[in-house]
């Protein structure tokens, strides 16, 4: 379970590359008090590992205003066909018009 002390998690992805786990998850602060506001201070935490029992929690990968622009979602995490490397997918959203 991957667990930390002065965040909120939820929403875990999984993935494996040789005999690490990489681990991607919503985050957000317990400073801001109310757990429901948790949905609007959102960011992406990484972490992994070699047992999936013990976590080297990595920080924060993805903030909603990071240099990909505002991310609106993230829903797993792929691997390009015949490449080792693996990213998060996210979506962005759109500027209104």
């Amino acid at each position: 379970m991957i667990a930390l002390e002065d965040k909120w998690v939820w929403d875990s992805w999984f993935a494996r590359d040789g005999d690490l786990w990489h681990a991607y998850y919503l985050q957000a602060d317990k400073s801001i008090g109310d757990p429901e506001q948790r949905h609007w201070n959102v960011s992406y935490g990484h972490a992994t590992s070699r047992d999936l029992v013990t976590w080297d929690h990595l920080g924060t990968c993805f903030t909603p205003w990071s240099r990909l622009g505002r991310l609106h979602d993230m829903d797993g995490v792929r691997r390009a066909r015949g490449r080792r490397a693996m990213a998060p997918v996210l979506h962005r959203n759109k500027p209104r018009r």
